[in-house]
């Protein structure tokens, strides 16, 4: 049996693409009104629709739509309901979706009275439009969010989309003369790719007309907090590690506060393009010691965290010594990316101060999205920092831009544990801020080391019961630091992806194949005895492996590589997976499945939580024959599966299994998927852990199979609708299956597998390796 077994990357044949037919239930959800219910609840929607219908004169005048909420009921939540709500308020074609106002309420714009009236004739209908009717909750006018608990004076108005040109400007045009009528100090901006207005204003009485105004928010504009050292020792006498320029090294991105060349930084460290700051605005300390982390962090705290010996940084500061807004800091990231276009994997330890929602994604991060998607680049976001733990309290939500969806996000944990039972070895850091992000995705992704905080007495409460253990780096004078923080957890994560970069040979960058490899190969210690949702909430999917046990397989598994792009309307149903016939004890099949979904969804910033307009839904399992397809569907697929079980359901495992098997523990995640929309999903299960009663599922005598199905939400089916280009998802899926006591050679049954069922296969191939340390233990 081989030490190593490297991935194997295959693809659907011929026939294991179908179509998705169309269709879908017709029957009625049970929650719909009858009778006196219905008609009351028709009666009083239409009285609210009569409370909306007035007032156009703004509207007529600078030619935009007015604004109205639908709240909906929680069960109506599906897209399927949610069309019939949306047909229900089809008017004479001026009327449509523009945005979510929460998770259960849908903004729609109305062109006109007659849009309203058309309504109104729905409404007098209640029987024959009773599901959309039992569906709704109320109708409102839409009503701004205003925000003005910031300390700043300077406020961030963001901008309505009406989705056409022409109301968009004619919008603008009032506000604009609104602010002006007012004596209000604003500016236009261009926040990315978008639009937005700064006013600067003390006097908050002031602002109250502008919730009036045809505007999506009014918010404090978010700034860069200051970067905070305090642990800073001696000018000590370490070794260096020389740069050679002879020798490969991983190569970083670092968008920060600047660098300084000297001796710990010169000939690993380049100024990369796009610096709009002079020298003396910057201060440079805490790039250069993430630098020096990078560099030399790990022999000079006698640590491997990353497998290659140095790293080539080029560096572009985007923050300056004082604060600067939002909006300047995504000008300065979009160009020091497209001005350095060599560089794919980035650092991005800077956050903004305040904290994300839980119902809608904030601009920073919607538009690190647009950045990352546009350039094909990859992020590596930290979660942020709180602490709250010096006064007793719990770390809060990540920082804004840390629910970035194309991006990595790294919190970070303990690496090793205090004499008082408040730090613990692997727990999460108690700075470390946590998730879930908006939607409940699943932030941060990934944790790492990043440096730790002991307590110096039992029950600590304040700051002086507390000493700072980082990790040794150095400052911009050469100084030598030790300091705490996701901003030092994540440039480590960050090395191990531009490692796997190095190893791979790939013709083009795939930020996605480096994403799904990293959280594929997360997870957790044996010591961690906190619950499943705390894992996830403060860790992600944990901890990622070293490089090398990334990209290749240890003794006694395997994995399977599956990527490509998958169009709207049809489906991926692989016959014959290639599960090896050696994987067989007692009559069924044994082993741990590893499954690692990861794809590009097509995101809409407007849509709040919805802000994930598509969805790639992932089952695994067996079957028992292949039948043909009779009746009107055998057009879209000839073929189905009879008695098809999709193992990875939660429900199907036996918990008196799953806590006797401990050995299982650090791996195991026990999500419930769904038809949520993630963009990443991870799923881990033993088969020995199957609930008696469904051990029938994987009797050897049974065939495997794999399904893969886009799903998508009405905006963006609507906004693509017609287009030459349809609708697909790019998608990484990663599969390992893996011989707990490692008497089977994996490897070799699933090759034998995959030439009998005749796939086209090859191993993912490595290039030359980067430069690895040796002498440390």
């Amino acid at each position: 049996m081989v030490d190593k077994n490297p991935i194997l990357n295959f693809n659907p044949r011929e026939f294991d693409s179908g179509k998705t037919p169309g269709g879908g239930n017709t029957d009625k959800p049970s929650w719909t009104l009858k009778e006196q219910e219905l008609a009351m609840r028709a009666e009083r929607l239409s009285s609210e629709i009569d409370g909306l219908n007035v007032s156009w004169d703004d509207n007529e005048k600078y030619g935009f739509s007015k604004l109205i909420d639908i709240e909906f009921i929680e069960k109506a939540k599906a897209k399927s309901h949610q069309k019939k709500i949306l047909d229900l308020f089809s008017g004479s074609g001026g009327v449509r979706q523009v945005g979510m106002s929460s998770e259960f309420t849908m903004t729609l714009k109305i062109k006109n009275a007659d849009d309203f009236r058309i309504i109104k004739e729905k409404l007098s209908d209640p029987e024959r439009n009773d599901v959309s009717i039992s569906a709704i909750q109320q109708i409102q006018s839409f009503e701004p969010i205003f925000n003005t608990s910031g300390k700043s004076a300077i406020y961030k108005v963001s901008l309505i989309d009406y989705l056409i040109e022409n109301e968009n400007k004619g919008a603008y045009c009032l506000i604009e003369k609104r602010l002006t009528e007012h004596k209000i100090d604003f500016s236009a901006l261009r926040y990315g790719n978008k639009p937005v207005i700064e006013i600067r204003e003390d006097n908050l009485d002031k602002l109250t007309f502008i919730k009036q105004l045809p505007i999506k928010s009014l918010e404090p504009m978010e700034e860069t907090p200051p970067f905070r050292f305090q642990s800073i020792k001696g000018m000590p006498d370490v070794p260096l590690l020389e740069f050679d320029p002879t020798k490969r090294y991983p190569l970083i991105g670092l968008m920060d506060s600047g660098v300084t060349q000297n001796k710990y930084t010169k000939g690993w460290v380049t100024r990369g393009n796009g610096c709009q700051y002079e020298e003396n605005n910057l201060d440079t300390t805490h790039g250069t010691y993430i630098s020096t982390l990078l560099i030399h962090g790990d022999r000079l705290n006698n640590y491997s965290d990353s497998e290659s010996v140095g790293c080539i940084i080029i560096e572009v500061p985007i923050v300056p010594k004082k604060a600067i807004t939002e909006v300047e800091l995504v000008g300065n990231i979009e160009r020091a990316v497209q001005q350095n276009p060599e560089i794919d994997i980035w650092n991005l330890s800077v956050s903004l101060s305040g904290e994300i929602s839980e119902n809608r994604f904030s601009d920073f991060s919607i538009e690190l999205d647009r950045i990352q998607a546009e350039n094909n680049v990859l992020f590596f976001k930290s979660a942020g920092n709180d602490d709250s733990f010096y006064r007793g309290g719990q770390a809060g939500k990540l920082s804004i831009g840390a629910e970035t969806i194309h991006g990595v996000t790294v919190g970070a944990m303990n690496r090793a544990s205090d004499n008082f039972g408040f730090t613990k070895a692997e727990y999460p850091a108690p700075y470390s801020r946590r998730g879930r992000g908006p939607a409940s995705i699943i932030k941060p992704d990934l944790s790492f080391y990043g440096g730790d905080v002991f307590a110096t007495k039992k029950n600590p409460t304040q700051y002086v019961d507390f000493a700072t253990i980082g990790e040794m780096g150095f400052g911009a004078n050469e100084e030598e630091i030790y300091q705490v923080g996701t901003s030092f957890s994540t440039p480590k994560v960050a090395k191990i992806a531009a490692e796997i970069a190095d190893y791979l040979e790939m013709e083009d960058f795939n930020p996605l194949l480096i994403k799904a490899l990293l959280i594929h190969s997360a997870s957790y210690s044996n010591n961690l005895l906190i619950s499943e949702e705390d894992k996830i909430e403060k860790l992600g999917f944990g901890k990622p492996k070293p490089v090398s046990n990334i990209v290749f397989s240890s003794l006694g598994s395997s994995t399977l590589l599956l990527k490509g792009e998958l169009e709207k309307g049809k489906n991926i149903d692989i016959l014959n997976f290639p599960f090896p016939k050696t994987m067989v004890e007692n009559g069924k099949f044994k082993g741990r499945l590893t499954a690692t979904l990861v794809y590009n969804p097509y995101l809409e910033g407007e849509l709040g939580s919805e802000y994930c307009q598509s969805n790639l839904q992932f089952k695994l399992g067996t079957y028992d024959n292949i039948v043909p397809v009779e009746g009107r569907f055998a057009v879209f697929n000839p073929y189905k599966r009879e008695g098809s079980k999709n193992i990875f359901l939660n429900s199907i495992y036996s918990k008196k299994k799953i806590n006797q098997n401990t050995q299982f523990g650090t791996e195991r995640l026990q999500i419930k998927y769904g038809d949520k929309y993630y963009p990443v999903k991870k799923y881990t299960y033993d088969l020995k852990e199957l609930s008696p009663t469904n051990e029938k599922y994987i009797t050897e005598d049974k065939k495997w199979y794999l399904f893969l199905e886009g799903q998508y939400r009405n905006f963006v089916q609507d906004k693509y609708d017609g287009l030459e280009k349809g609708l697909a998802m790019e998608y990484c899926l990663l599969i390992s299956i893996t011989d707990p006591e490692e008497d089977v050679d994996v490897y070799t049954g699933i090759v034998q597998s995959l030439e009998e069922n005749n796939f086209v296969y090859n191993e993912v191939q490595v290039g030359a390796n980067i430069q690895v340390e040796h002498d440390i233990d």
